[in-house]
């Protein structure tokens, strides 16, 4: 995960141990993406009255790059806790990968290259995805000045009404603002990147953390010696309540963000295949919304899928302490492993804003609930 602390470091968003933390780095991103996207992109929708399908899409171009606004601020408001428990998970694994059975060594190990890979093929799919989104307009418009020697209409990479200027003023106005917007949207795609890594990393790294615990649970009954063994067993309460702290400190920070996301996606979704319904002959706002469309649902499948493996996981625990002979041991260890069993029947999960668990039925609630949303926004759009 050193990619991403390094990179949410860059960002202003987590502390450097050889100096003081300052917000201020971080409170700006999100002051530039209000005042340089989404008042812009709101002004262009109120002053120009555009067609149903621009609306949709500087609609669906501010709730996604507007998620700036939550996600950075959740990520700063509780960036103690995420940090204490990246630290508190990282120690924990690095003295159980001192453990010689391989499958606690292939669990370590997947959780390090996925931590690894995640940040780096995220991070290179956006670069893909975001250049010809971002880029296809102003290449096509420079290309066309440049060989026919007359100025076409001067589109940037968003639909913007900057209010104080106009940046179809002149041609070198338009590329001095297509280079700002440019510089912010890959400082906003930065922050997204590291900071949903870094999330899906500590999901990942908890729920590694209870497999880890399960095997060891498992491994209880093959240990003779009654001193071995009660060390052994005080090692994995220890641990097993590190995994829960952990859990409860993810859920804590994150479950505000999860409904936010789940409502986002749920509108976006809605409003993204509105927009593709629609008949339309614009090309590019049709690849556009198939793009956003495409890069919402990995969203809520990431986190659906990694919430789904948390649960599993937590309940795990459970079922490997009741499999385990604790009726044979000595009073004082069944009290220790029962006191444990009480504990792991309260599963480790992600909610959206406590009202319901993040899993793979989550996701399909929220593909439901855009559908239906989307059937009836077509019918009223059609009857007008």
């Amino acid at each position: 995960m050193d990619l991403i602390i390094r990179a949410l470091q860059l960002i202003g968003y987590w502390s450097h141990p050889d100096r003081s933390f300052r917000a201020i780095q971080a409170v700006c991103l999100i002051a530039v993406v209000l005042i340089w996207v989404i008042i812009p992109e709101l002004a262009f929708i109120m002053r120009h009255e555009p067609n149903f399908g621009i609306i949709v899409r500087n609609l669906v171009e501010m709730l996604i790059i507007g998620m700036v606004v939550p996600q950075g601020s959740i990520a700063l408001c509780f960036r103690p806790l995420l940090e204490k428990t990246y630290s508190e998970v990282g120690s924990i694994l690095d003295k159980v990968s001192t453990d010689p059975h391989r499958d606690v060594q292939r669990v370590i190990k997947q959780l390090k290259m996925f931590s690894e890979w995640i940040f780096k093929g995220y991070i290179g799919a956006e670069v893909l995805v975001a250049l010809p989104y971002f880029l296809s307009i102003p290449v096509t418009t420079i290309v066309k000045y440049c060989s026919t020697g007359v100025l076409p209409t001067l589109r940037g990479v968003f639909e913007t009404d900057y209010l104080l200027f106009d940046p179809q003023a002149n041609i070198w106005l338009w590329m001095m603002t297509v280079i700002a917007n440019i510089a912010v949207m890959a400082y906003v795609i930065l922050f997204f990147v590291s900071s949903h890594c870094l999330f899906w990393s500590l999901l990942r790294n908890v729920s590694g953390l209870f497999k880890i615990i399960s095997m060891k649970i498992g491994r209880l009954d093959e240990i003779v010696e009654d001193v071995q063994r009660h060390e052994e067993l005080i090692e994995i309460v220890g641990l097993h309540e590190a995994a829960y702290r952990g859990a409860r400190a993810l859920e804590k920070s994150l479950n505000i963000f999860m409904l936010i996301l789940y409502g986002m996606c749920i509108l976006n979704i809605c409003l993204t295949m509105v927009a593709l319904s629609l008949p339309n002959s614009d090309r590019d706002l049709l690849h556009k919304m198939t793009v956003v469309m495409v890069y919402i649902l990995f969203h809520i499948l990431v986190y659906s899928l990694l919430g789904t493996e948390l649960m599993c996981a937590s309940i795990a625990t459970s079922e490997a302490f009741y499999k385990s002979q604790w009726y044979m041991r000595a009073v004082q260890e069944q009290r220790t492993i029962l006191f444990a069993l009480a504990r792991s029947q309260r599963m480790a999960a992600l909610t959206t804003g406590k009202f319901f668990y993040v899993s793979r039925t989550t996701f399909g609630m929220a593909l439901r609930s855009a559908m239906s949303y989307f059937a009836v926004l077509r019918q009223v759009y059609g009857a007008q």
